[in-house]
């Protein structure tokens, strides 16, 4: 009921709830005049029930797209009857979390019903699942159609058009087990077993292990676009990546499409735009594409003209050496405008055992900036180590390569890059990446109702992204998904892939 509503509203208020609880109940904060910094947050004053069933949001300004449509309306909701003992005896956000869960009513096809730490979680059928038996139809006019017991639902279109999907909601097995594995290998190796129908994993099947999953006769592979990217992050607040000429002449140097498909053997696709061009609605296509199509003798040339025209120098400047395709002599004693010296630096990425792609990368990185004069190590480390190293609010670090998977509404480009999210203030901007004229259209983005508004704003931030480059996007990779060929989905074309949606639990059938 809205009680059960205003109960979650009141639990991340009061436990200070952070993550996608405090996205889905944003807590209105007030600027404190007798600090520097502006403490002020757009969100929720109150949440009241009018009734068992309406409820009255207060907002402290009217709220935009991201705030309302994508936020707030999209809360999820704590039944109060189930966790109001777990609240009242917790004094803290990470007591509730300790909590289990197990046995928590909700509103899926599934309920939580089992778990062994490190070994499996399962789920069981919701035997009063309201949607039970629905029919969803997917018009070719856009229009979207929810039919069943008691409810009759169409919007985006009249259904004027042909149907090109039509499936109805289960759930069709009792139960859903979900194994956890160590590492890919392990999981591949119980798909072909048998012991498992579906691997969910949100970077897909490595492709060193799809000739595995091809030679099994039980198991498909389908491939979907991904709604995310790999990315070279700078350290905007240190000497020389506070420089956007530095940033750019790296930029400039990396060929993306030689690592794509020299390199990385097809496994990549080069990426330009921070706003993944398969979320083809808030894509950019003119967004500007920094030295793309150059040889590599081209790109020393403009590399080295970005950093001369902004005041660069060396003790002796990179030339390249048409005889030996290389750069000779490389680049020694860079300064920076103000004849700085440009120090030792290093490039944090993964390890190959987590992802041979981003730890390849890195290498060339180094070498590429080397040969320009730029004194980099990569270091591929642990996953962690890289987290830990970002989030530690002193910015210790130089550069970095991680990746991100993405939400269809890119509200990440005022999450990864608006100042007031400063990764030392706790937020996502962890390249510490400051523009006012940024931060003005990051700002309109969030306070628009409108659509098309909010998709022309994003065209201009990304715009000013792709010049300044705090982060270099590198590529995105498909999504390779293998399953046992006896499931049938009702649909396999996903932006991200199956895994995206959980692997459609409440839709999948046995074919036989």
């Amino acid at each position: 009921t809205a009680d059960d509503i205003v109960f979650t509203f009141e639990t991340v208020r009061d436990l200070v709830l952070g993550g996608q609880w405090f996205s889905s109940y944003p807590i209105a904060a007030e600027d404190d005049p007798a600090t520097e910094d502006d403490e002020s947050l757009s969100g929720l004053t109150a949440v009241t029930a009018v009734d068992d069933f309406t409820v009255e949001y207060t907002f402290n300004e009217t709220p935009g797209l991201s705030l309302w449509q994508f936020g707030v309306g999209l809360a999820p909701i704590l039944p109060e009857h189930f966790w109001a003992d777990a609240v009242s005896n917790t004094g803290s956000a990470a007591d509730l979390y300790a909590a289990s869960g197990l046995g928590a009513p909700g509103m899926w096809a599934y309920d939580f019903t089992e778990r062994e730490p490190g070994a499996f979680a399962r789920n069981s059928a919701n035997q009063n699942y309201p949607l039970a038996g629905s029919t969803t139809r997917i018009y070719d006019d856009g229009t979207y159609e929810l039919s069943g017991e008691g409810v009759e639902e169409q919007f985006y279109g009249d259904g004027s058009g042909s149907v090109e999907y039509e499936y109805t909601e289960g759930p069709f097995a009792q139960d859903v087990t979900y194994s956890i594995y160590t590492d890919q290998n392990a999981a591949v190796l119980a798909l072909t077993n048998g012991e498992v129908d579906f691997m969910l994993n949100s970077l897909g099947l490595q492709r060193g292990l799809q000739s595995l999953v091809l030679a099994e006769p039980s198991l498909d592979i389908v491939v979907n676009p991904a709604n995310s990217y790999r990315y070279l992050a700078f350290n905007t607040r240190r000497f020389p990546m506070s420089e956007v000429s530095f940033r750019q002449a790296i930029g400039c140097m990396i060929d993306k499409d030689f690592m794509a498909t020299s390199v990385l053997q097809g496994s990549a696709i080069p990426a330009w735009s921070q706003v993944p061009e398969a979320n083809s609605f808030w894509y950019n296509p003119d967004a500007p594409r920094l030295c793309e199509g150059l040889s590599q003798e081209e790109r020393l040339a403009e590399a080295t003209r970005i950093l001369k025209d902004a005041g660069w120098t060396w003790d002796t400047e990179p030339a390249w050496d048409a005889s030996n395709l290389d750069a000779l002599p490389k680049g020694e004693g860079l300064r920076g405008p103000d004849g700085t010296p440009v120090p030792e630096l290093e490039l944090l990425a993964p390890g190959p055992g987590y992802d041979p792609l981003r730890a390849t990368y890195s290498l060339f990185v180094e070498e590429w900036a080397r040969d320009l004069g730029v004194p980099l190590t990569a270091e591929p480390t642990g996953f962690n180590v890289i987290v830990d190293a970002i989030t530690d609010r002193s910015a210790p670090f130089d550069m970095y390569i991680l990746g991100w998977s993405l939400t269809p509404f890119p509200d990440h480009m005022v999450d990864f890059f608006a100042s007031s999210n400063d990764s030392t203030l706790g937020g996502n901007n962890y390249p510490g990446y400051a523009n006012p004229t940024y931060d003005a259209l990051a700002a309109q983005f969030q306070s628009t109702t409108d659509v098309d508004e909010a998709r022309e704003v994003i065209k201009e931030m990304d715009a000013i992204l792709a010049e300044e480059l705090p982060y270099v996007v590198l590529f995105t990779a498909p999504i390779i998904e293998p399953y046992r060929n006896t499931l049938a989905f009702p649909f396999t074309d996903t932006l991200s892939g199956l895994q995206n949606l959980q692997g459609l639990p409440s839709f999948v059938r046995l074919s036989q």
